[in-house]
């Protein structure tokens, strides 16, 4: 049975969730942005990027086997690539998006993109290495996990990637 005093900590509680954490949330983003040299999203505002741009171009740097479980929904204009990137070969990395002629378009026009991984571990490391490369990527900062369920395709719908 509730109390009161518990009655009032819930309300306190969801009050808080529901009004404060996102205001905090987008705190941090801030002050996340102001100490890297590359723009920084949350999850829950991916639909800003597509807003913001006409031709969207997202680098999913995510291992086959998370590719085939779920992935980022999108429209027939946004332009999804696929670079495995392990922090432990950068080198390898650099080589895949030196090659990749979708990555040269995106260097030539100056283009911001979305990188994305699961968690945003790994695409913080990416995006640093982008940037000293000279692109301007977008860090998904919370990765894929924190997308909206709108915006992810679950495996009977996602394609592999493709093999070179």
């Amino acid at each position: 049975m509730l109390t009161a005093v518990s009655l009032s900590a819930l309300i306190l509680a969801m009050f808080f969730l529901r009004y404060k954490l996102p205001v905090i949330a987008e705190k941090v983003e801030e002050r996340k942005s102001a100490r890297v040299p590359y723009r920084i999203l949350g999850g829950r505002n991916i639909s800003d990027f597509f807003k913001d741009n006409q031709l969207p171009y997202v680098l999913d740097i995510r291992n086959d086997a998370q590719i085939r479980l779920c992935g980022l929904k999108h429209s027939g204009s946004t332009v999804i690539m696929y670079i495995p990137f392990d922090p432990k070969d950068e080198a390898a990395f650099r080589k895949h998006v030196s090659a990749d002629s979708r990555m040269l378009t995106v260097h030539k026009e100056k283009r911001a993109f979305l990188v994305m991984c699961g968690s945003g571990t790994r695409s913080a490391r990416a995006c640093a290495v982008l940037v000293e490369g000279g692109f301007r990527p977008v860090h998904l900062y919370d990765g894929l996990d924190r997308v909206p369920e709108k915006f992810i395709r679950y495996s009977r719908d996602v394609v592999s990637p493709p093999k070179e």
